[in-house]
Formats: C-alpha cells, structure tokens, sequence
C-alpha cells in the first residue's frame, strides 16, 4: 500500500475563488481598506501553516509506526546478507561511495565485511577475540601487516568509519531513529511523505527537516527510504548544517539484496574460514 499524502483540495477551490472575486470586482477590492486584507491574508497564512503542521504531526505518526514494525520485523531475523552501500563524509571531505559485502548475526552480535573493491576484511564477533574487531587489509604494502586486532572504538578503528562496528545493522539503525524522534519538539521539526523506487523497490519516502541546530545538533535533514513489501529500511541520508543552514550530504547508508538467513553460523565468523584471509 503507497502512502498518497496532498493538501486538501478544497484548499485550492478557496484560493481559486479568491482570484476570480479579486479579478471580477477589481474596482470594489480598489477602495477596500487595505489594513482589512492584511488581516485577511494573515488569517489565511496561519490557517495554510497550521494545516501543514498538523499534516507534519501525522506523518511522523505514520513515521513512527513504520519504524516499530521495521524493528519487531529484524528482530525476527537470526541474521541476513547484504550488499552494504555507504558514503560519508570524514574529516570535512565527502568520500566516493563502497560497496560492502554484510554478514551480521544478532546474538552473539557477530558482523563480517568484505570490501568488493580493496578486499579488506573486518571481522567482529562479541564477546570473542577480547572484544576486538580483526581486520585484514588487502592494499599494497598495508596487506604485509597481517590481521590487526583493534577496539571497536579507537581512532584507527575508525579511520575510515564515522561510528565503531558495533553500532552497524538494521536493527541498530531502527532503535537510533525511534530514540532520536521520541525526544523531538514536533513543532520544530516537519516530516513529509511521498512514494519513490529504490533499486527498483517501492518504498515509501520520509523527509523529516529540524528547524535549526538547536532541534538536531549534528542533521539539519535526514531522508529515509522503508521497502513496501520488506517493511525494512532500505537506505537513509542524512545532511548537515552550514551556518544554521541546511548543509551538505553527511552520510548515506543502503541496504541492498538483503537476504534473512536463519543459516548463519560460528563458521561464518570464525577467522579460521577457509573464505576469509585472517591470519
């Protein structure tokens, strides 16, 4: 089911009246007291602004909704396969895009990647290998340093990432989102829906917008892409702030042929796999 969200027609057929009335009596609307249609016109802007914000409210509504039905549908998923698309921006540069092959399993969180262009390879597995994520570098010289054993979240870590490997994943995703909107001031912030294909997917389109730094300190507009049929979301943008502006691209990040596996096991996260190139 698309969503199909317009402004009341009737809206229209009163703006309408108004413009013939003022071009059939032009010589009546001449002498009429200009303070009068000022008020007249204010009245008309608040109720046009008050039917956009209540329109807002609904759609975050409708946000909200999808969001917990996207988080009760992963949750049901032992695991899944992707091809993890993501590019952002680092150290005030906005990076090309990559293509990632994702395997992530929910309990023990255990997540595997492999870059399809440099062959890098990070593994992470909670509670095994003291915690650490081991990554397998596969460029040039760097691929003579064997497996690094790192902390999530120290600095080269996250060399290349704006968020350690723990915080990967759909489900992850879904929880920030839900989190970051239950704090909102709904009045600062508008939420607008529309339909789009995505990697040939019908998805419904949420462009949700904060007023100023003051709302969402580090997004001034994040737009997310939730599949019809899959009911997940399927990618999600977020842009910055210039200046108390809305800004540039920050981070986009797409989920794309994902495929649920109930299949997914140690051997799948064990370094030891004949597939990987851990040393």
């Amino acid at each position: 089911m698309f969503y199909r969200i317009a402004l009341s027609s009737g809206l229209g057929l009163v703006l309408t009246a108004l413009a013939i009335s003022y071009n059939s009596d032009h010589s009546e609307l001449a002498g009429a007291d200009v303070p009068e249609m000022a008020d007249e016109n204010n009245r008309l802007s608040q109720s046009l602004d008050t039917a956009d914000s209540k329109q807002s409210q609904e759609n975050q509504k409708a946000l909200l909704a999808d969001l917990k039905q996207a988080r009760a549908v992963v949750r049901k998923m032992h695991g899944y396969e992707a091809r993890f698309i993501r590019q952002i921006r680092k150290d005030d540069e906005l990076r090309d895009p990559e293509e990632i092959h994702l395997k992530l399993r929910h309990q023990p969180m255990s997540v595997y990647l492999r870059w399809e262009t440099t062959g890098k390879e990070v593994l992470y597995v909670q509670g095994q290998n003291d915690d650490k994520l081991l990554v397998k570098l596969d460029e040039g010289l760097l691929s003579f340093a064997g497996t690094l054993a790192l902390q999530p979240d120290e600095k080269k870590a996250m060399r290349d990432s704006r968020y350690p490997i723990t915080k990967i994943g759909l489900l992850k995703l879904v929880e920030r989102m839900l989190q970051e909107n239950k704090g909102l001031e709904l009045e600062k912030t508008t939420c607008k829906i529309h339909d789009e294909l995505v990697d040939d997917m019908e998805c419904v389109c949420y462009t949700i917008e904060f007023s100023g730094p003051e709302v969402h300190p580090e997004y001034s507009k994040t737009v997310l892409h939730i599949c019809e049929d899959s009911k997940l979301p399927v990618c999600i943008a977020s842009y910055g702030w210039n200046d108390r502006k809305p800004g540039e691209l920050v981070e986009r990040y797409e989920y794309r042929d994902l495929k649920p596996s109930q299949n997914l096991t140690d051997k799948d996260f064990d370094p030891a796999n004949d597939a990987y190139n851990f040393e």
